[in-house]
């Protein structure tokens, strides 16, 4: 078992946390702009170009990797009840205190990916721990399967004014977001990875190519690559997408993967630059960035749009404004919190 960290998956959650701070302040002006009747035809062009080919290698990998992460830790730490409890409950009470200083108290419920991914932690980790590992993990990626197949079906419709069914099932007006059916394929997708990695098995690693070039011509043979209708922002077609675009995501994933660990493997140069990158240093804090961007961006990007009138090339120069101060306080955060720490897995 490895006791080294994995670059690559730093690397891949500093891109993901970074496309997402640029994808969420875009969205809340294309958003605010709307609502109060500000919206420039102009703004709605590049949107679909955010989703189009980013959503698969940025934005919706992020379960997927704290799926490989929560794996790692679990089995290197030889964690107890204990840990699945302070992480998950801590990520369900950062979830709902996001909601509520950024839509108030009519807002709190909002299910969303910090609330999916303690869920995801609660289900797995009698799995991962108590079992041997190969059957543990076997287990919970049947279970993810099992979601999956519920991707884009919304049965037992006269239960759906039920919470439970949103966190489970999906939400038809796409008031929540993340359900289990179809991301809980995506977070086990992330615990078989980390089980690869960690065996340090050369077959399996080698499997993940193949496994994810597969899912990817799947994914893209079916049509259904590229589902997601961006112009509808954070809608059910977004969140409840075909099981073929799920497939794509997890096949994406494992190809980065693979690509990046090999590539860090047999070039040390290339790994230690990566190491002490902006984007690495971004990743290991991305719990804290989303944190700043979710609670600060939004306000910042509504307060701008309430007090200011701007043409379209201002409020460009606004939003790039924006990106760009979260991502510099978003880094001096990752450089503290990466100094003070000292983390031994991924």
């Amino acid at each position: 078992m490895s006791s080294r960290r994995y670059t690559s998956i730093e690397f891949l959650k500093g891109l993901g946390i970074i496309y997402l701070i640029g994808l969420h302040e875009w969205v809340w002006m294309w958003l605010d702009l709307t609502r109060f009747e500000l919206r420039w035809p102009e703004m709605t062009g590049p949107f679909p170009y955010f989703g189009y080919f980013s959503l698969h290698v940025f934005g919706f990998e992020v379960p997927l990797l704290a799926g490989i992460t929560f794996y790692i830790a679990t089995v290197r730490k030889n964690s107890g009840i204990g840990f699945v409890a302070k992480r998950a409950l801590g990520l369900l009470a950062l979830g709902f205190l996001i909601n509520y200083l950024c839509w108030g108290i009519y807002g709190v419920e909002e299910w969303d990916v910090l609330q999916f991914i303690a869920l995801a932690m609660m289900i797995t980790f009698p799995l991962i721990r108590w079992l041997p590992r190969a059957v543990g993990v076997g287990t919970a990626f049947g279970f993810g399967c099992a979601a999956l197949a519920l991707s884009d079906r919304f049965p037992w419709t006269e239960l759906s004014d039920q919470y439970w069914y949103a966190i489970v099932i999906g939400s038809q007006t796409g008031e929540h977001f993340w359900p289990l059916c179809p991301w809980l394929f995506v977070f086990t997708s992330g615990l078989l990875i980390g089980y690869v990695l960690e065996t340090g098995n050369g077959k399996l690693f080698g499997a993940l190519l193949p496994a994810g070039l597969v899912l990817v011509a799947v994914s893209l043979a079916t049509g259904d690559y590229h589902p997601v209708v961006t112009t509808a922002l954070w809608g059910g077609d977004m969140f409840k997408a075909s099981p073929y675009y799920i497939l794509g995501i997890a096949g994406t994933s494992m190809v980065w993967i693979w690509g990046l660990e090999t590539l860090f493997r047999r070039s040390e140069p290339w790994r230690r630059l990566c190491e002490r990158s902006f984007v690495v240093k971004m990743g290991r804090a991305i719990l804290w960035l989303f944190l700043l961007n979710t609670i600060a961006g939004y306000h910042a990007t509504q307060y701008v749009l309430l007090h200011f009138r701007m043409t379209f090339p201002q409020a460009l120069a606004v939003y790039l404004g924006l990106v760009a101060g979260t991502l510099i306080i978003g880094y001096l955060i990752a450089y503290i919190i990466d100094r003070r720490r000292k983390v031994d897995y991924a």
